[in-house]
C-alpha cells in the first residue's frame, strides 16, 4: 500500500469517530475545528514533506517488516544510521513548524519492540510477535499513533496501589477470554486528537502489588469509552494574521480519560509483569529524549534565524553584544544536535535486535534543553527589543487612519519595508512572548520527562568509580 498523502491523512481522520471535548464543548468534525486544524496542519506536513522529493530520503526509510518504502516516524531502529537519520528529520521538521508531534508514536513503536521482546524473554510470553503482526499492519496503511505514558499520579508520594482512588493509574479492571478491560486516565499526551492508534504503557517503575498497572496495549482513537479532553496552543481563533505561526503549526495535549476501556489481546503488549516492564520504559524514555536533542535544535535554528533578521532590520547586526548572543544561541543549538548525534552513533543493540540511542548522551542532551529554552528566548528578546512584544496588530495597520503612521514610526532600516520588519516582530512574539513560547517554556522543561528524571539516568549511567581510578592512577595512590 502506497504511502499517504496529506490530503489522504485528513481524510483517514474524517473516517474516525472520537469522543471530543473543546474548552467544555463537545466536538464532532474535529479535523476543520479553527483551534485544531493547525496541529492536524503540524501532523499533515509530516505526509506532504515524504511526498516532496527534496526530503523522500530524508523522510523514508525501508521497512524490515514489509520491505516496503516507509515514513520514516513508522521505521523501527536497525543500527545507528537510522537513528542519525532520524534525528536530522526531527530537526528539519521542527526548523518548518517547531514541535513536529509525531516523534512519540515512532518511539513508542521502538520501545514496544524493545520491551515486549524483553517481557518475553523473562516470561515466556508471546506480546513481541503480537506487537510486530500490529506494527506491520501500522507501516503498511503509514497511520500515525499517539503516546500515553503520564498518568494523573494522583498523590505522587503513594505507590499506584497506594492511592485513595484506584484509578489515577491506569489499571486492568477486568480480565476476560477474549481481551481486558482498563480504567483510568493519561494526561499531557500529545497529538492524540490527530492520530489513529493510541499507545499506552506504564509511566513509572512497579511492586508486585503494582501488577494491575502493569499494563500496555494499542487501541483506536475513537475506541469506545475513551474521551479526549483537549487543551491548544492557539486559544483563540480571532486575529490569526496576529500570530502567524501558531495559527498555522500549532500542538495540542490531551487528557484521554479511559472509562472501561476494552482492550482484545492481540493488542495488549503487557499485562501484569511489573518485573519486565524497565526495558520498555527505558527504552522510550531515552528515544524521547535523543528526539528532544532534534526538535530543540531545530527551534533554536529558528529563534536564532529570526533574532539575526531582526538585527538586520533595525541596524545592530555588527554590534558586538548581537553578535555574541547570535554566537551563543547557535552554541546551544548545536550542543543539542551533538547530544542526540553522540547518543546516535554510540547507541546500544538490544537483545530483541533493535537499536536504542545511548542512555548517558540522550539523557545529557535532555537535560541542557530543559536548562537552556530560557536563555535563548530571552537573548531573542534582548536583541529584538521592545517591539517583540507590542507590535501592531495587522488591523491596526490596515486601518487608514493608522497605516501611514505605522509606516513612517516603525520603519527601520532604509531599504527593509515598515511591513516586512513587523512580520517578523510578530513572528518572533508568537515564538517569544505569545501561545507557542508557553509551550516550549514548559515542554523543555517537562517533556520527554523531568530535568530531574534525566539527571537521574545521567547519575545512574555514569561510572564514577572508574573516573575515580584515573585519579587514582594520576596520582599514584592505591586502587
Amino acid at each position: 500500500m502506497p504511502m499517504k498523502t496529506s490530503e489522504d491523512y485528513l481524510e483517514s481522520l474524517r473516517r474516525l469517530k472520537p469522543r471530543v471535548f473543546v474548552q467544555g464543548e463537545r466536538v464532532d468534525n474535529y479535523v476543520d475545528h479553527p483551534l485544531l486544524r493547525p496541529a492536524i496542519n503540524t501532523l499533515a506536513l509530516t505526509y506532504s514533506m515524504a511526498q516532496d522529493p527534496e526530503y523522500r530520503e530524508l523522510m523514508t526509510a525501508t521497512s524490515n517488516l514489509t520491505g516496503e518504502v516507509i515514513n520514516r516516524f513508522n521505521h523501527l531502529y536497525l543500527g545507528p544510521d537510522d537513528l542519525v537519520r532520524k534525528l536530522n528529520m526531527v530537526r528539519t521538521c521542527a526548523q518548518k513548524a517547531l514541535c513536529i508531534l509525531r516523534c512519540m508514536g515512532g518511539e513508542a513503536l521502538n520501545g514496544m519492540a524493545l520491551g515486549t521482546y524483553a517481557i518475553d524473554q523473562k516470561h515466556g510470553t508471546d506480546y513481541h510477535q503480537k506487537f510486530l503482526k500490529f506494527a506491520r499492519f501500522f507501516q503498511e496503511n503509514d497511520l500515525i499513533c499517539a503516546q500515553a505514558l503520564t498518568d494523573v499520579k494522583g498523590d505522587r508520594s503513594l505507590r499506584p496501589y497506594q492511592q485513595a482512588d484506584p484509578d489515577l493509574f491506569l489499571r486492568v479492571v477486568e480480565r476476560r477470554p477474549d481481551g481486558i478491560v482498563v480504567r483510568g486516565a493519561k494526561d499531557h499526551i500529545s497529538a492524540a486528537i490527530g492520530s489513529h492508534y493510541i499507545f499506552a504503557m506504564p509511566s513509572r517503575a512497579l511492586t508486585e502489588k503494582d501488577r494491575d498497572y502493569a499494563v500496555a496495549f494499542v487501541v483506536p482513537v475513537d475506541v469506545k469509552g475513551l474521551t479526549h479532553v483537549v487543551n491548544t496552543t492557539l486559544k483563540s481563533a480571532e486575529h490569526q494574521e496576529d500570530h502567524p505561526v501558531s495559527s498555522k503549526y500549532s500542538t495540542v495535549e490531551s487528557l484521554l480519560i479511559f472509562d472501561d476501556v476494552f482492550v482484545p489481546w492481540e493488542h495488549v503488549f503487557m499485562c501484569g509483569e511489573w518485573d519486565a516492564m524497565e526495558p520498555m520504559l527505558f527504552s522510550f524514555a531515552t528515544t524521547h529524549r535523543h528526539s528532544r536533542c532534534a526538535c530543540s535544535a531545530g527551534v533554536t535554528d529558528l529563534l536564532t534565524g529570526g533574532a539575526s533578521l531582526i538585527a538586520k532590520y533595525n541596524g545592530i547586526e555588527k554590534a558586538s553584544h548581537v553578535k555574541e548572543k547570535l554566537t551563543e544561541l547557535s552554541t546551544i543549538s548545536e550542543t543539542y544536535y551533538s547530544c542526540g548525534l553522540a547518543a546516535s552513533i554510540l547507541a546500544t543493540k538490544t537483545a530483541s535486535g533493535y537499536y536504542a540511542p545511548n542512555m548517558l548522551y540522550a539523557n545529557v542532551g535532555k537535560t541542557w534543553t530543559a536548562r537552556l529554552f530560557h536563555d535563548s528566548t530571552r537573548m531573542v528578546q534582548e536583541i529584538a527589543g521592545g517591539l517583540i512584544d507590542t507590535v501592531p496588530s495587522v488591523s491596526d495597520c490596515e486601518n487608514p487612519e493608522l497605516s501611514g503612521f505605522i509606516d513612517k514610526y516603525l520603519k527601520g532600516k532604509a531599504d527593509v519595508s515598515t511591513d516586512d520588519r513587523l512580520k517578523v516582530f510578530r513572528m518572533l512574539q508568537d515564538m517569544t512572548t505569545f501561545g507557542t513560547v508557553c509551550y516550549w517554556s514548559t515542554i523543555s522543561a517537562t517533556g520527554a520527562g523531568s530535568l530531574q528524571g534525566a539527571k537521574i539516568m545521567v547519575s545512574r549511567e555514569t561510572d564514577f568509580d572508574a573516573k575515580e581510578r584515573l585519579v587514582k592512577e594520576l596520582g599514584d595512590m592505591p586502587a
